[in-house]
Protein backbone atom coordinates (compact mmCIF):
# COMPACT_ATOMS: atom_id res chain seq x y z
CA UNK A 1 0.00 0.00 0.00
CA UNK A 2 1.07 3.80 -1.42
CA UNK A 3 1.19 6.60 1.68
CA UNK A 4 -1.32 8.37 0.05
CA UNK A 5 -3.67 5.57 0.24
CA UNK A 6 -3.89 6.32 4.29
CA UNK A 7 -2.39 9.87 5.09
CA UNK A 8 -4.16 12.72 6.52
CA UNK A 9 -4.84 14.54 3.37
CA UNK A 10 -4.79 18.75 3.59
CA UNK A 11 -3.13 19.07 7.40
CA UNK A 12 -3.24 22.53 9.31
CA UNK A 13 0.26 24.05 9.02
CA UNK A 14 1.24 27.56 10.27
CA UNK A 15 3.83 29.75 9.20
CA UNK A 16 7.44 30.75 10.81
CA UNK A 17 6.25 33.92 11.32
CA UNK A 18 2.87 33.04 13.16
CA UNK A 19 2.86 33.49 16.99
CA UNK A 20 3.43 29.97 19.34
CA UNK A 21 -0.85 30.41 20.13
CA UNK A 22 -1.04 29.88 16.20
CA UNK A 23 -0.17 26.06 16.13
CA UNK A 24 -2.11 25.74 19.87
CA UNK A 25 -4.86 26.26 18.79
CA UNK A 26 -4.36 24.32 15.59
CA UNK A 27 -3.22 21.19 18.05
CA UNK A 28 -6.15 21.95 19.57
CA UNK A 29 -8.78 22.31 17.06
CA UNK A 30 -7.15 19.16 15.29
CA UNK A 31 -6.69 17.14 17.67
CA UNK A 32 -2.82 16.31 16.74
CA UNK A 33 0.29 17.18 18.65
CA UNK A 34 2.55 18.27 16.05
CA UNK A 35 1.80 21.03 13.12
CA UNK A 36 4.34 21.21 9.98
CA UNK A 37 5.68 24.57 9.52
CA UNK A 38 5.55 25.72 5.54
CA UNK A 39 6.71 28.73 3.63
CA UNK A 40 4.58 30.63 1.58
CA UNK A 41 4.95 28.10 -1.57
CA UNK A 42 3.62 25.24 0.69
CA UNK A 43 7.04 23.89 1.74
CA UNK A 44 7.69 22.36 5.12
CA UNK A 45 10.63 24.01 6.59
CA UNK A 46 10.08 22.99 9.87
CA UNK A 47 7.89 21.29 12.56
CA UNK A 48 6.74 22.09 15.93
CA UNK A 49 5.19 20.49 19.04
CA UNK A 50 3.12 20.44 21.47
CA UNK A 51 6.06 20.12 23.57
CA UNK A 52 8.09 22.98 22.10
CA UNK A 53 5.18 25.12 22.96
CA UNK A 54 4.75 23.92 26.54
CA UNK A 55 8.86 24.32 26.55
CA UNK A 56 9.32 27.62 25.21
CA UNK A 57 6.05 29.21 27.25
CA UNK A 58 7.94 27.78 30.32
CA UNK A 59 11.86 28.27 29.61
CA UNK A 60 10.61 31.93 28.90
CA UNK A 61 8.36 32.79 30.43
CA UNK A 62 6.51 35.07 27.88
CA UNK A 63 2.77 35.00 26.74
CA UNK A 64 2.70 33.09 23.56
CA UNK A 65 1.51 36.03 21.77
CA UNK A 66 5.16 37.56 22.36
CA UNK A 67 6.98 34.25 20.75
CA UNK A 68 7.52 33.46 17.12
CA UNK A 69 6.92 29.61 15.45
CA UNK A 70 10.41 29.88 13.88
CA UNK A 71 12.07 30.82 17.26
CA UNK A 72 11.31 27.30 18.62
CA UNK A 73 10.19 24.91 15.28
CA UNK A 74 12.32 22.24 14.90
CA UNK A 75 14.76 22.58 11.91
CA UNK A 76 15.30 19.38 10.99
CA UNK A 77 12.64 18.04 8.66
CA UNK A 78 11.92 13.71 8.12
CA UNK A 79 9.16 13.49 5.56
CA UNK A 80 7.90 11.17 3.10
CA UNK A 81 6.62 10.95 -0.90
CA UNK A 82 2.62 10.32 -1.74
CA UNK A 83 4.40 7.24 -3.82
CA UNK A 84 6.54 5.74 -0.80
CA UNK A 85 5.47 2.20 0.39
CA UNK A 86 4.22 2.17 3.79
CA UNK A 87 6.93 0.47 4.79
CA UNK A 88 9.61 2.63 3.71
CA UNK A 89 7.47 5.40 5.94
CA UNK A 90 7.74 2.86 8.90
CA UNK A 91 11.38 2.51 8.82
CA UNK A 92 11.68 5.94 8.69
CA UNK A 93 9.88 6.52 12.16
CA UNK A 94 11.92 3.70 13.70
CA UNK A 95 15.14 4.88 12.54
CA UNK A 96 14.59 8.67 13.34
CA UNK A 97 12.56 8.10 16.17
CA UNK A 98 9.63 9.94 15.15
CA UNK A 99 5.71 9.45 15.10
CA UNK A 100 4.71 11.83 12.25
CA UNK A 101 5.65 12.26 8.72
CA UNK A 102 5.23 15.33 7.05
CA UNK A 103 3.94 13.54 3.23
CA UNK A 104 5.03 15.42 -0.19
CA UNK A 105 4.21 15.67 -3.65
CA UNK A 106 6.65 15.92 -6.68
CA UNK A 107 7.25 19.35 -6.27
CA UNK A 108 7.86 19.25 -2.35
CA UNK A 109 4.79 20.86 -1.23
CA UNK A 110 2.80 19.58 1.83
CA UNK A 111 -0.12 17.21 0.70
CA UNK A 112 -0.44 15.25 3.99
CA UNK A 113 0.42 13.97 7.34
CA UNK A 114 1.57 10.13 8.27
CA UNK A 115 1.36 9.44 11.63
CA UNK A 116 2.14 6.26 13.85
CA UNK A 117 -1.68 6.14 14.93
CA UNK A 118 -2.54 5.31 11.21
CA UNK A 119 -0.02 2.74 10.99
CA UNK A 120 -1.88 0.82 13.94
CA UNK A 121 -4.92 1.39 12.88
CA UNK A 122 -4.01 -0.48 9.27
CA UNK A 123 -2.45 -3.03 10.66
CA UNK A 124 -5.41 -3.99 13.35
CA UNK A 125 -7.99 -3.81 10.48
CA UNK A 126 -5.25 -6.30 8.11
CA UNK A 127 -5.52 -8.89 11.14
CA UNK A 128 -7.29 -12.23 9.65
CA UNK A 129 -9.77 -14.10 11.34
CA UNK A 130 -7.58 -16.58 11.80
CA UNK A 131 -5.32 -15.01 13.37
CA UNK A 132 -7.92 -14.09 15.90
CA UNK A 133 -8.95 -17.36 16.36
CA UNK A 134 -5.29 -18.90 17.23
CA UNK A 135 -4.84 -15.95 19.65
CA UNK A 136 -8.10 -17.64 21.76
CA UNK A 137 -7.01 -20.66 21.64
CA UNK A 138 -3.69 -20.44 23.67
CA UNK A 139 -4.65 -21.50 27.03
CA UNK A 140 -6.09 -19.09 29.25
CA UNK A 141 -3.30 -19.94 32.32
CA UNK A 142 -0.49 -20.01 30.16
CA UNK A 143 1.74 -17.01 31.95
CA UNK A 144 -0.96 -15.81 34.46
CA UNK A 145 -0.87 -16.80 38.51
CA UNK A 146 -3.67 -17.93 41.01
CA UNK A 147 -6.19 -16.87 39.23
CA UNK A 148 -5.13 -18.86 36.15
CA UNK A 149 -5.55 -21.84 37.89
CA UNK A 150 -8.91 -21.09 38.40
CA UNK A 151 -9.75 -20.73 35.10
CA UNK A 152 -8.03 -24.16 34.03
CA UNK A 153 -10.04 -25.60 35.86
CA UNK A 154 -13.38 -24.23 35.35
CA UNK A 155 -12.47 -26.01 31.87
CA UNK A 156 -12.57 -29.37 32.68
CA UNK A 157 -9.06 -29.69 32.68
CA UNK A 158 -7.10 -31.00 35.93
CA UNK A 159 -6.26 -28.45 38.68
CA UNK A 160 -2.94 -26.56 38.62
CA UNK A 161 -1.34 -26.83 41.83
CA UNK A 162 -1.59 -23.52 43.90
CA UNK A 163 0.86 -21.58 45.28
CA UNK A 164 2.01 -22.64 48.44
CA UNK A 165 0.26 -26.00 48.32
CA UNK A 166 2.66 -28.88 49.79
CA UNK A 167 4.11 -31.44 46.85
CA UNK A 168 3.52 -35.18 47.60
CA UNK A 169 7.38 -35.72 47.96
CA UNK A 170 7.52 -33.08 50.64
CA UNK A 171 4.23 -33.83 52.50
CA UNK A 172 5.83 -37.31 52.85
CA UNK A 173 8.76 -35.74 54.54
CA UNK A 174 6.71 -33.73 56.43
CA UNK A 175 5.00 -36.94 58.11
CA UNK A 176 8.10 -38.72 58.47
CA UNK A 177 9.29 -35.60 60.65
CA UNK A 178 5.97 -35.75 62.55
CA UNK A 179 6.56 -39.76 63.32
CA UNK A 180 9.74 -38.94 64.77
CA UNK A 181 8.79 -36.65 66.79
CA UNK A 182 6.23 -38.91 68.87
CA UNK A 183 8.36 -42.02 68.29
CA UNK A 184 10.01 -43.02 72.08
CA UNK A 185 14.10 -42.36 72.45
CA UNK A 186 16.06 -45.61 71.16
CA UNK A 187 17.30 -45.62 74.91
CA UNK A 188 13.98 -46.52 76.10
CA UNK A 189 13.50 -48.88 73.95
CA UNK A 190 16.68 -50.98 74.34
CA UNK A 191 16.00 -50.93 78.30
CA UNK A 192 12.78 -52.23 77.60
CA UNK A 193 13.80 -55.32 75.80
CA UNK A 194 17.29 -55.45 78.51
CA UNK A 195 14.12 -56.04 81.69
CA UNK A 196 12.85 -58.60 79.27
CA UNK A 197 15.61 -60.52 79.03
CA UNK A 198 16.77 -60.08 82.65
CA UNK A 199 19.90 -57.99 81.92
CA UNK A 200 21.86 -56.19 84.72
CA UNK A 201 21.17 -52.91 85.02
CA UNK A 202 24.13 -50.67 84.90
CA UNK A 203 24.72 -47.21 84.32
CA UNK A 204 23.49 -47.00 81.16
CA UNK A 205 20.67 -49.41 81.72
CA UNK A 206 19.64 -46.98 84.70
CA UNK A 207 19.61 -43.96 82.27
CA UNK A 208 17.94 -45.94 79.81
CA UNK A 209 14.97 -46.88 82.25
CA UNK A 210 14.60 -42.48 83.23
CA UNK A 211 14.34 -42.13 79.62
CA UNK A 212 11.27 -45.14 79.62
CA UNK A 213 9.53 -43.38 82.53
CA UNK A 214 9.63 -40.08 80.31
Amino acid sequence: MKVEKLMTRNPVSCTPEDDLSVPARLMWEADCGCVPVVDRDRRVVGMVTDRDVCMAAYTQGRPLREMRVGEVMSNKVHACRMADDLEVAERMMKTRQVRRLPVLDTDERLVGMLSLNDLALRAAREVSPDQVASVRRIPRHVGAGRGAARLHGARGDPPLPQAGAARPRAAAGMKERETRRTAPPRGAVHAGLARSRGAPAGPGNALNERFAKL
